[in-house]
């Protein structure tokens, strides 16, 4: 290494000593920099950068100074000078495959320009044809677009490189799964298992491919081999999948035993904390819930999704001061975290729920700020657009439509939202254009597995101008959004001036046939429920039940009360008999 890095150094002049060698071990160098950067203290931090940019003046082609400071750059939020790193580096390390990769994965994660990631992709190939790394990044950027021929060309391309490589065969898997042949699926993900049976995500890939199958008994078989395995008899994250896989098949008690398992090897694994906490939710068990989203959170308290998930609880059951406190000590512990717009927008849903219309729009506004994706920025434009709706807004409304579907064009929810607030405002012309707009915005999507079943769906419904979303980045941003916006935006049954019963437009008066028969319709398909989420929903049906009986337990006392009073004197007569009185019982 010293012999690799030697220097001379020029002595002071032509009269003076001659030039000398210096041995500079940059290898000491960065590691020793990537070490002080890794600490987080703020003075080792200083000294990290100071050291790496040293070794960039005296090496600038070597690649791991501008790789360390470019990821330091990213996890400071630093995004342009991340980027400049990385152009440097592309500059000056023509010949480094992990610097061309590195700047592509940047390209295709923070600045969306997929044609510049390609070709990133691509000349890192080049640099080294027997490299697998750059084809696997490809075919991971085609798989992300949706574009699974080309992905799949480009892993079996990258097989012949390394018949071996099992993240190659873990891809595969995971193409066919999404194109709906699990059969297909489980012959890759298998054959992955075979050559490279360290790869715990083959394993899983498995298990969840037996799982779309119907083969339950083979996915839980699955599971078994690889916990027994000695590699991964102590890895949480297949015990948390196992526990998730039992708790989807109607076994709670086996699930629960699974997730504890999980969480006794890794207790910072919040994926277990929080698919324990639902599980105890659609059993109804929510003081359970509750005491696990509080030991999640303190095992993790950066995790924003064991506190969103806490909130919408609370939410849920009414208790809003809670929600919104839980909301606030997420943003405030991890406030640039991966869940911060989903967290924003929710707590701007809740403070519209209580009336606080400026706090709402205050927060909507901040989630789309904090979104670093498009397609997040879209769902929470999204979201603003149905809370103006609700507050009979329609201009604002509609702009912020527009602005959702300028953000991000390839989402149906968008469509579908944007032409049921125009139905329900009596533009049933508008509505189809939408529709229309739709199909032609959507038609790259159109041969998705998902797509075939939301056709089945919409001839259903006698509608076949939509075709389905693909999947929400944002998770559960808007479950129940339809609910959610049509009761919003449907109006009090009975307003001054007008008749009691009638159901009164936005702006265009009564509702039209049309429009009624619409409101009918369901706005998501039905999903067939699990064993624990059909007791979750009898459980519910019967408070509700039992509540509309003391409603009107409460009304015939009121009635029977009213009737045992004195008869009133004739004058009180007249003064009544001038008077509508009308109770109206809305349950």
């Amino acid at each position: 290494l010293n012999e690799k890095y030697t220097i001379m150094i020029p002595g002071p002049g032509a009269g003076g000593p001659p030039a000398r060698p210096l041995a500079m071990n940059l290898d000491l160098w960065h590691w020793r920099a990537d070490a002080l950067i890794k600490e987080r203290r703020k003075d080792k931090v200083t000294l990290g950068v100071r050291i790496l940019r040293h070794c960039i003046s005296r090496d600038p082609l070597d690649p791991r100074a501008w790789l360390i400071l470019a990821n330091y750059e990213i996890t400071a939020k630093n995004i342009t000078g991340a980027r400049w790193l990385l152009d440097e580096g592309v500059r000056n390390c023509r010949r480094s495959v992990d610097v061309h990769v590195a700047a592509g994965r940047f390209a295709q994660r923070f600045d969306k320009d997929y044609r510049k990631a390609v070709d990133l992709f691509k000349r890192a190939s080049e640099i080294d044809p027997k490299a697998t790394l750059p084809v696997l990044e490809l075919a991971n950027l085609q798989f992300n677009l949706r574009n699974y021929d080309s992905a799949r060309r480009v892993l079996l391309g990258a097989l012949q490189l390394d018949a071996r490589h099992g993240r190659a065969y873990e891809m595969l898997g995971r193409l066919e799964r999404e194109r709906g042949q699990p059969a297909e699926a489980v012959r890759w993900f298998t054959e992955g298992t075979r050559v490279d049976s360290d790869n715990i995500a083959l394993w899983q890939g498995l298990a969840l491919a037996h799982e779309a199958l119907g083969h339950v008994d083979e996915a839980r078989d699955v599971m078994r081999q690889a916990t027994s395995m000695p590699s991964f008899s102590n890895n949480s994250w297949l015990y948390q999948t196992w526990g998730s896989l039992e708790s989807r098949h109607g076994d709670p008690v086996r699930a629960e035993q699974l997730f504890d398992r999980a969480l006794k090897l890794d207790p910072t694994r919040g994926a277990a904390w929080h698919s324990w906490a639902k599980l105890c939710e659609q059993l109804g068990e929510y003081g359970r819930a509750r005491m696990l989203y509080s030991h999640g959170v303190e095992a993790i308290p950066a995790n924003q999704l064991l506190w969103l998930s806490w909130g919408e609880l609370e939410a849920s059951l009414g208790d809003n001061d809670k929600a919104r406190s839980l909301y606030s000590s997420a943003l405030s512990r991890n406030p640039r975290g991966p869940k911060s717009a989903q967290l924003w927008c929710s707590l701007g849903k809740l403070e519209g729920a209580v009336g606080n219309a400026t706090r709402a729009r205050e927060c909507f506004a901040t989630s789309r700020q904090v979104a670093y994706r498009a397609v997040d920025q879209a769902l929470c434009t999204l979201a603003w657009a149905q809370f103006e709706a609700a507050m009979r807004n329609p201009p604002k409304a509609r702009q912020l439509f527009e602005e959702a579907l300028t953000a991000q064009r390839s989402l149906k929810s968008i469509w579908e939202s944007y032409a049921l607030f125009e139905e329900l405002l009596g533009n049933v012309g508008r509505a189809i254009e939408l529709r229309q707009r739709a199909t032609s915005a959507l038609r790259r999507d159109a041969d998705s597995p998902a797509n075939s079943l939301a056709l089945q769906w919409l001839k259903t419904r006698g509608d076949t101008t939509v075709v389905d979303p693909q999947q929400e980045p944002i998770g559960t941003l808007l479950d129940q959004a339809g609910d959610f916006f049509r009761k919003l935006l449907t109006p009090p049954s009975a307003k001054p001036g007008g008749a009691s019963g009638t159901t009164v437009n936005l702006m265009a008066g009564e509702m039209g046939p049309q429009q009624q028969q619409h409101q009918q319709q369901p706005f998501y398909p039905a999903v067939p429920l699990s064993p624990p989420q059909q007791v979750v929903r009898q459980r519910a049906r019967q408070r509700r039940a039992r509540r509309a009986s003391r409603e009107v337990r409460m009304m015939a006392e009121y009635v029977r009360t009213r009737s045992q009073q004195q008869t009133p004197t004739a004058q009180e007569k007249n003064t009544q008999s001038c008077s509508n009185e009308v109770v109206v019982v809305d349950y």
